[in-house]
């Protein structure tokens, strides 16, 4: 979890990890796993089936069209873009 006074992506809620699933609840397969912190997650990587590059396209493009970006390590992470505008957001739980 990253600091919210130095304010990252997540702690301003503009950030987000997902993947895609079917109607019937199945994972995409992607060319690595989800926090897979390897070369294989890279938004570059070809080597992989050959489905899974398309679905990593397809969850890009999809969020793209959003409003969103992707970070080139990472498949899953997207950031609403201008998210740099938004203020971090510490939420401290009570005790």
């Amino acid at each position: 979890m990253s600091d919210p006074r130095k304010g990252g992506r997540h702690t301003r809620e503009t950030a987000v990890d997902l993947t895609v699933i079917s109607k019937d609840g199945e994972e995409f397969r992607m060319p690595s796993g989800f926090d897979d912190f390897i070369e294989k997650a890279h938004q570059d990587y070809m080597r992989a089936s050959d489905e899974a590059p398309q679905n990593r396209a397809f969850l890009r493009d999809v969020m793209e069209r959003h409003g969103f970006s992707n970070i080139p390590t990472e498949w899953w992470h997207f950031d609403l873009i201008g998210w740099e505008n938004y203020p971090p957001i510490d939420i401290t739980p009570k005790t």
